[in-house]
């Protein structure tokens, strides 16, 4: 753990020369890959509370002005379609868990959110929306929300179940940039397993950057990736990039490094990205809950 905290610490506490600090500033927590079904569900019989499922990093989540993460179980129960080919669904109860741990925003550009088909996708957004929690994707119309002064819009794509058209990506990003939005896309995209993001994950990175976005989050590795800066063609600040957050909580054994993830603390301005922290935690697959580094 303490090469994970090292690597991810290196790249992004140091901020680029010529970056202008704000003193309005929108404080984010970020996650990966947030599993609720199978093997956490079974950790969680009647009677165990499932509010310690993440109250190791629940401090942080509520501290943030908005926290997110990738809900990689529909929220349903509904049948299992014939064709997905692992069972993710959860009890629509989790909710409500997510909530009270400080999560505000899901995001539902994945390859798992039609596991159960339409119904269980429906019940999802209703069980998210009940919850009081907003949800992005996996339509690219962009969610504006107004922090602190600051407009911030949030975009969610899904480049797992079918290839996305890059270029349109682009223009998606820069329509929501216009305004003054500061853009921010959740990803999944790569491949499972991979410590370093592959070329296309690059692409899409810069295509980002160059569109205008001021932060991507990506996941589906289900390990983490580098964190990094990317300079955008013809914009003035750089641009953060997340390639992969891990798992925030699954129920994987192995490899080790699939129950490794982190939250990165990220602060906004008006300029784009101001400040950035990186803390790790490491799940305990067989307890269904989440441990400090």
């Amino acid at each position: 753990m303490k090469k994970i905290r090292k690597a991810l610490l290196l790249l992004v506490v140091i901020l680029p020369i010529g970056i202008r600090l704000s003193d309005r500033q929108v404080t984010l927590a970020l996650l990966g890959d947030l599993m609720l079904g199978r093997g956490v569900a079974q950790a969680y019989p009647p009677g165990i509370p499932r509010e310690q499922a993440l109250r190791t990093i629940t401090p942080h989540l509520v501290e943030a002005d908005l926290s997110l993460a990738n809900l990689e179980s529909p929220l349903t129960t509904a049948s299992q379609q014939p064709t997905a080919p692992f069972d993710l669904r959860a009890d629509p109860g989790w909710a409500g868990v997510l909530s009270a741990a400080g999560l505000a925003l899901l995001s539902l550009a994945n390859n798992h959110l039609s596991d159960a088909g339409k119904a269980g996708k429906d019940q999802t957004q209703a069980a998210l929306k009940a919850a009081s929690l907003i949800s992005i994707g996996p339509e690219a119309t962009p969610v504006f929300l107004e922090i602190k002064n600051i407009r911030l819009a949030f975009l969610a794509f899904d480049d797992i179940t079918r290839p996305l058209d890059i270029p349109r990506l682009a223009r998606q990003v820069h329509q929501a940039r216009v305004g003054g939005a500061q853009v921010i896309v959740s990803i999944h995209w790569g491949s499972e397993y991979r410590p370093a993001p592959e070329l296309r994950q690059r692409e899409i990175a810069q295509a980002l950057a160059n569109a205008g976005a001021v932060l991507v989050w990506g996941h589906h590795p289900h390990v983490l990736q580098p964190v990094d800066w990317i300079s955008g063609t013809g914009q003035d600040h750089p641009t953060l990039v997340a390639y992969s957050l891990g798992n925030a909580l699954f129920d994987q054994p192995a490899p080790p490094t699939a129950r490794q993830g982190a939250v990165l603390i990220v602060s906004l301005g008006v300029n784009g990205v101001q400040q950035v922290q990186a803390v790790p935690f490491e799940m305990d697959v067989s307890r269904g809950l989440l441990l400090p580094a």
